[in-house]
């Protein structure tokens, strides 16, 4: 029972931050990444008085195949709230950090969101170091608000070359 009831839990909390977005909103995300990847997380915009806003990523996750937990730790800046003006388009500098029990990474590239109201196309491309040498973050996707007061939405994405699917609940 209590096993059935972590892999459910865990199966919820896999959808976190399948495609990310140039905006800083305050949210919790529980996503999936296809074949076996689940993951919870959290976002969360800083204070600070700076001109740019800033937002801080955590999340923790567990693959079912290999029974191995990993993170990752990220941080945005979003650099132009709205840089064009039809569809309105936000560009971002996102940064992370990823372990796990036998791999790591350190990343750093551009994020655009192309913003349509009720939904957001999101594209990043992160070169970066780690484990095996050089490599190059990426995904695309597309996060559908259900719920526009609060920031809550769901996500699809191709993220690193795998399928991705997140639901972010505001707070």
């Amino acid at each position: 029972m209590m096993k059935r009831t972590l892999t459910a839990l865990m199966a919820l909390g896999g959808l976190a931050a399948a495609s990310p977005s140039a905006y800083v909103e305050k949210a919790f995300e529980f996503g999936y990444a296809y074949p076996a990847t689940a993951q919870i997380g959290v976002e969360y915009p800083l204070t600070l008085d700076l001109p740019v806003d800033i937002g801080l990523e955590s999340s923790a996750r567990f693959n079912f195949q290999t029974q191995k937990f990993g993170g990752e730790f990220a941080a945005k800046a979003l650099l132009f709230p709205s840089l064009s003006v039809d569809p309105p388009m936000a560009v971002a500098l996102r940064a992370d950090v990823n372990a796990g029990t036998d791999f790591w990474g350190v990343h750093a590239g551009p994020l655009i969101s192309f913003d349509f109201t009720e939904f957001t196309v999101n594209a990043g491309v992160y070169p970066g170091f780690g484990t095996g040498g050089f490599q190059l973050g990426y995904h695309a996707g597309f996060r559908y608000y259900f719920d526009m007061d609060n920031s809550s939405s769901l996500d699809l994405a191709f993220r690193n070359n795998t399928f991705t699917v997140s639901a972010r609940f505001g707070f």
